[in-house]
């Protein structure tokens, strides 16, 4: 007996002493986040800040497209804490209860990282005003009750280690800064090509390390683009406490909430999500449908969080020249039109909250249910001139690998396209002109890189030229989505023809494809 009563004993210092390491911090316990014993989910938006030096200190400041377009509105401590103040009770008011903090703008030169607008002023030198001003917009966000989620440039490089390793220690008692994310879009952003996931790993271990150290009370995470990430930066296999994924593109959205749900075996949030909507090209009503349906997606699939991009439109440097500038101008919540006031009229800003945002305040009535995989699952885009078969096998077992990631592209790598693999390895890559490059690989598996010019056999009648199809330059934009709309429809911008995304006039084949298993 006295030796159960000791253990009891153990056990609830134990438990206290957890709560007492968790106190005020987010955690996650049983896949989801937690703050002291109840259960968090973020409901996010992303909001960019900048960096200037302003009478020879350095100050966080709302992206200069905050606002106004073209100019900083504040140019004073005390303007610019009010204009957080302003941005981040609107963000309340809309129904968030968190910010994804974009804080990269450290600019890199020959001889060190510097703000926008002062090339001889070295951040990394000065970050003790980096942080205390970070801390100030910390405080704001706290007046609202808004976690933060913070953005950070990757510490790829020592300068940037040391950085990093300051800034981590500098908020270790700060629970409002839930989690830092390292890397943005490795995808889109590591400058090293075909990095290998062994190296990967080391990387993130390292990064790891580091928090334990000087972080041990908040989360880390790697914002992940598409599932084709899993051919370097592969979320199953990397020590993060959770994985945040970026989705965009209707056509694509759910079949990537699908597979980063089934496949990669961690706890998930959405980071980032839009559907752009400049009320002309896409309606405001297609934005608001997007933002009801991906939400709820998200949360059948068991997303623990959910995140949109972004906060206000931002006009970005060289759009015009730009084939995404749909994306990046017109995919935030508030526009350039107008003014909008704070309920309370303490506040106001330059411009006006899209309907979408009215979804918020149902988000926390919605009862998930069983996910369904997307119609479109095993070709996104609704490729219909050719189809590739294929199978992938574990080399050793020679079982089937489920969830295998092929993506193909064209003779002059200019298009490309996705598929996976199905309970029984097979894969359908479904394209508009000939793939000549293909990439393999699955969670914690090898990647294969295969070129080669494939055969193939016409399976319709009628005399095709298979170098010139139709639609043979369809790519994944913004808009595609709308060509398999129903007519009739205006609830929903994924109610589409199932018959067109089964179509094909060639067939070719890829031999058999054995992936290893990485130790």
């Amino acid at each position: 007996m006295k030796k159960i009563i000791v253990v009891l004993i153990f056990l609830i210092n134990l438990v206290a002493c957890q709560k007492g390491l968790h106190k005020d911090f987010v955690y996650i316990n049983d896949n989801v986040f937690k703050i002291n014993g109840e259960q968090y989910f973020p409901v996010m938006i992303n909001y960019v800040v900048d960096l200037r030096v302003i009478d020879s200190i350095l100050y966080v400041v709302p992206d200069l497209s905050y606002d106004s377009i073209t100019k900083h509105e504040s140019n004073t401590e005390e303007e610019i804490l009010q204009q957080f103040r302003a941005h981040f009770q609107i963000i309340k008011e809309m129904g968030f209860n968190s910010i994804r903090l974009c804080f990269t703008k450290l600019y890199k030169v020959t001889n060190g990282y510097y703000s926008a607008n002062n090339q001889t002023y070295s951040t990394l030198e000065h970050y003790e005003d980096i942080f205390a001003s970070l801390q100030k917009v910390t405080d704001i966000a706290k007046e609202y009750n808004l976690r933060i989620l913070l953005l950070t440039p990757a510490p790829m490089d020592d300068t940037l280690e040391n950085y990093t390793c300051q800034l981590f220690n500098y908020f270790r008692n700060e629970p409002f800064i839930f989690a830092y994310d390292l890397f943005n879009e490795p995808l889109y952003f590591d400058s090293t090509d075909f990095r290998d996931k062994t190296e990967v790993v080391r990387i993130v271990k390292k990064w790891k390390k580091m928090m334990n150290k000087y972080a041990p009370r908040q989360l880390l995470t790697i914002g992940f683009a598409e599932p084709i990430e899993v051919f370097r930066w592969d979320a199953s296999i990397l020590p993060i406490d959770f994985v945040e994924i970026h989705t965009y593109k209707v056509l694509r959205t759910k079949a990537e909430i699908y597979w980063y749900h089934k496949y990669i075996n961690k706890p998930f949030m959405i980071g980032e999500t839009a559907l752009p909507a400049d009320n002309k090209v896409i309606s405001y009503r297609d934005q608001r449908n997007f933002m009801r349906e991906i939400f709820q997606y998200a949360r059948d699939c068991g997303a623990i969080g959910f995140g949109w991009w972004e906060y206000q439109e931002r006009w970005w440097k060289d759009d015009d020249d730009d084939e995404n500038s749909l994306q990046h101008r017109f995919s935030a919540l508030i526009n350039h039109e107008g003014i909008t006031y704070t309920s309370d009229s303490q506040y106001h800003i330059y411009g006006t909250i899209k309907p979408a945002a009215l979804e918020i305040q149902h988000f926390a009535d919605y009862q998930p249910q069983m996910p369904q995989m997307p119609m479109n699952f095993y070709n996104v885009v609704g490729f219909s001139n050719i189809c590739i078969e294929g199978v992938v096998y574990d080399n050793k077992k020679q079982k089937p690998i489920e969830g295998a990631v092929i993506r193909g592209w064209n003779n002059d790598w200019s298009i490309g396209m996705n598929t996976y693999t199905d309970p029984d390895g097979k894969f359908t890559l479904y394209c508009n002109q000939p793939c000549t490059h293909f990439f393999i690989s699955a969670p914690g598996r090898e990647l294969k890189r295969i070129h080669l010019q494939l055969d193939y056999r016409q399976v319709v009648d009628g005399q095709y030229d298979i170098n010139h199809l139709p639609d043979a330059d369809l790519d994944s934009d913004e808009t595609l989505y709308q060509r398999y709309l129903s007519p009739d429809d205006s609830i929903s911008v994924f109610n589409w023809d199932k018959k067109l995304f089964h179509k094909k006039i060639f067939i070719g084949n890829l031999d058999t494809i054995y992936l290893k298993k990485l130790k």
